[in-house]
C-alpha cells in the first residue's frame, strides 16, 4: 500500500477510467463535466474527492449490445470493463469545497438537494470530501497519477511497469 492509499489531506482525486485517461492524456487536461446541466445558468465544473477509495458517484453506466444500460455497482465491478480505474490528485488548496459549489454553481437549492441525496445513498460524503475546479485542470496542477486495474489497489504506472 502506498502512502496515498491511506489518504492525504491535502490531495483531491478527480476518479476516472483508464479509458478516459486517453483523451485526458492528449488534450493535457481535465476538462469540464460533459454532463446534463439541469439550468442555462449552472456552471460546468471538474469534480473532485479526497476519499481514498474510489469515488461511488463516478461509476459507469455500461452500454450492453442490445442498447440496454447496467450501472457498475462497485468500483471492482468497472475496473476490467474500462481500461482500469484512475484517480488524479491535485491540491485541494486549487479547488473549491462542495459547499463553495453549491453557492456559486447555480444549481438550484431542488437539484443541489437531489445530488445530495442520491450521493449519500451511494455512500458519498459530500461535505467532507467533495471538492471542484470551475476551470479545466491542467497537468501541471496534477501533484499524481494511479492506476487500479482491480478496482482496490492503487499503483503508480512506473509501478505497474515494474510488476509486470
Amino acid at each position: 500500500m502506498t502512502s496515498l492509499q491511506r489518504g492525504r489531506a491535502d490531495l483531491a482525486w478527480h476518479y476516472t477510467t483508464g479509458d478516459c485517461l486517453k483523451g485526458i492524456a492528449q488534450d493535457q487536461r481535465i476538462k469540464l463535466e460533459n454532463g446534463p446541466i439541469l439550468n442555462k445558468r449552472e456552471r460546468r465544473c471538474v469534480w473532485f474527492s479526497t476519499s481514498a477509495t474510489y469515488e461511488p458517484t463516478a461509476l459507469k453506466v455500461q452500454v450492453c449490445p442490445d442498447g440496454s444500460t447496467y450501472p457498475f455497482q462497485s468500483a471492482q465491478e468497472q475496473a476490467p470493463h474500462c481500461g482500469g480505474l484512475v484517480r488524479i490528485g491535485v491540491p485541494t488548496s486549487r479547488l473549491h469545497s462542495y459547499d463553495t459549489w453549491r453557492q456559486r454553481s447555480g444549481v438550484t437549492p431542488f437539484d443541489a438537494a437531489g445530488l445530495h441525496y442520491v450521493a449519500v445513498q451511494e455512500g458519498a460524503n459530500p461535505e467532507r470530501d467533495w471538492f471542484v475546479s470551475f476551470k479545466t485542470v491542467k497537468t501541471d496542477a496534477w501533484q499524481v497519477i494511479e492506476v487500479s486495474l482491480d478496482g482496490i489497489h492503487w499503483h503508480s504506472p512506473t509501478q505497474l511497469k515494474t510488476a509486470a
